[in-house]
């Protein structure tokens, strides 16, 4: 015996609300990722001011050691 076309449609409609709730969840998981991705974003970017502004700091001490200088070792402080 055929389908009824509401029969069809119900049958539809039963299986798109299964996609949907499953894309839910894939949202909602992807949604959570996301969060700790940008919080673990925030922290590296964090650290790497930290290291730049480290960076600076030794590459003046580099610039101000005897290598770059007409002084002699004994005399740097």
């Amino acid at each position: 015996m055929p389908e009824s076309t509401q029969e069809r449609f119900q049958a539809e409609i039963d299986a798109l609300r299964a996609e949907n709730a499953s894309l839910a969840s894939d949202n909602a998981s992807l949604a959570s990722d996301n969060a700790t991705l940008r919080a673990e974003n925030a922290s590296f970017a964090a650290e790497v001011e930290v290291l730049t502004r480290r960076i600076d700091e030794l590459t003046q001490r580099v610039g101000k050691s005897s290598k770059n200088s007409s002084m002699p070792v004994c005399h740097e402080r």
